[in-house]
Parts: structure tokens; C-alpha cells; sequence
């Protein structure tokens, strides 16, 4: 599971704590890793980190950074499952709209 967020993103805001939880239960379900991208500077992203980083890896990059780049963010929030294999599965830019993920995703 991977989320992209943008600290002056309200919508971000709003779905972040929906991310977190949905983290927590992959995680603990699947045993797979969560990565949470926050575009902007480390001082944006603060707010953003400290709820995302309990429950997800967080890379903080900026806007044009290069996973950014490597999944054409072009909005945000946005959300994704991907497989072992490394194959973007879904996506949704709700994260309550994503497949449950098994153990197949990441």
C-alpha cells in the first residue's frame, strides 16, 4: 500500500487519517510494508510525517521528486496497492476505495 500526500492539500488532510488506519490493518494483516510519500520540504511535511510515520515508511521529496515522478503524481492525495512482483495493482485517490490488500501486495 503507498499514499502520496501534499502538506497544503486539504483533501490530504482529510483522507490521512483513513490511510493510517487502513496502514496499521495492512500491515498487520499481511505482514507487507507501507510507504507514505509527502511532497514538499521537511518543514511542510512535519504535521504530515509524525501522523504517517508510525504506521508507514515516509519519504519527504519535493514536488517534481523522483517517486513522484516514477508514478506521475499529477494530484493528490492519491493511493495505490502494489504486488510482490511490483505491479501497481489499484488505485483510487481515496483510500477507502482500494481492494483490501492480501498478501500478494505490498
Amino acid at each position: 500500500m503507498l499514499g502520496f500526500f501534499s502538506p497544503d492539500c486539504r483533501a490530504c488532510k482529510e483522507r490521512l487519517p483513513l490511510f493510517v488506519e487502513q496502514a496499521r490493518t495492512t500491515a498487520r494483516e499481511t505482514g507487507r510494508s507501507v510507504l507514505a510519500v509527502v511532497h514538499g520540504t521537511d518543514e511542510e511535511a512535519r504535521e504530515q510525517v509524525a501522523a504517517l510515520s508510525e504506521v508507514a515508511h515516509v519519504v519527504v521529496e519535493p514536488g517534481d521528486g523522483p517517486l513522484g515522478e516514477a508514478f506521475d503524481i499529477t494530484g493528490y492525495p492519491v493511493f495505490g496497492l502494489i504486488t510482490v512482483d511490483g505491479t501497481l495493482s489499484a488505485t483510487a485517490f481515496d483510500p477507502g476505495r482500494l481492494p483490501a490488500p492480501s498478501k500478494a501486495t505490498v
